[in-house]
């Protein structure tokens, strides 16, 4: 299901909530300048639409252990159950 532009409110997540994250080990620290770990949307987007090799995450997911990499018991929990995220 897609959900239409003008039902999207634009984000509010700002780099530096992204560097307290990456502090509290919510998110992988930056590794390259060329291709960082984690970006964030550009000012004027209207909708999600991150570049190739990006996916739309929600800071609530971090919050509860759900970021990327998964955490060790997420990992364990689909090899539990035998899914994939």
């Amino acid at each position: 299901m897609r959900i239409a532009a003008d039902e999207w409110r634009p984000s509010t997540m700002m780099e530096r909530r992204l560097r307290d994250f990456e502090k509290e080990g919510l998110l992988c620290p930056h590794a390259s300048s060329t291709q960082p770990e984690w970006i964030t949307p550009p000012v004027e987007h209207r909708e999600p639409n991150p570049p190739e090799g990006y996916v739309v995450s929600f800071a609530n997911f971090h919050r509860h252990g759900l970021g990327s990499p998964p955490s060790r018991f997420t990992r364990a929990l689909c090899h539990h159950y035998g899914i994939e995220l």
